[in-house]
């Protein structure tokens, strides 16, 4: 957006991005409107009608996610490729299986993207260090990690947070 003020402060100006592999399309397209007019209008009603929704959103916002939505989450794929070892069949759990199947679609990719997207966002290091912090607890750390994880998924209340970093 920056850019696109900068050399064309006269045109119609939005940022695009498909949230979504081309072979996935239509899916989700982040869309931040720097200044838009018939011209970009036609063109996210086009994108409308092929059955993507749009989410309006700002650079800002979008830049933040995609540090989670992106860097962290494929962070995280990438180290279980990595770290896993096969297993004879029949050992899998649900859980290992779905990790497998991510594991197996995002090194599917191009890996000059997934490069881009962690040389451009943070988001591989909050991995890590959750990593390292899971590695070093001990049964009661890891309870209470294991609690505050599930609040963040499930809306409960985090004791750790609700008592000044206090385990109860």
């Amino acid at each position: 957006i920056a850019a696109m003020e900068r050399h064309a402060p006269e045109l119609e100006r939005v940022s695009l991005h498909p949230l979504f592999a081309p072979e996935r399309a239509p899916g989700s397209i982040a869309v931040v409107r720097a200044h838009s007019g018939p011209a970009t209008d036609e063109l996210l009603a086009a994108l409308e009608a092929g059955g993507n929704e749009l989410l309006e959103t700002t650079a800002a916002v979008h830049d933040e996610a995609m540090e989670t939505v992106q860097a962290a989450t494929h962070a995280a794929v990438f180290s279980f490729a990595l770290a896993a070892e096969s297993v004879p069949d029949g050992f899998e759990t649900p859980i290992y299986e779905e990790l497998r199947r991510l594991a197996r679609q995002v090194t599917a990719g191009t890996p000059r993207v997934y490069a881009d997207i962690q040389d451009t966002f943070d988001g591989a290091d909050a991995v890590a260090d959750a990593a390292a912090e899971i590695a070093a607890a001990g049964p009661e750390e890891l309870e209470a990690l294991y609690r505050e994880a599930a609040a963040n998924w499930h809306d409960e209340r985090d004791e750790r947070r609700d008592t000044g970093g206090n385990t109860t």
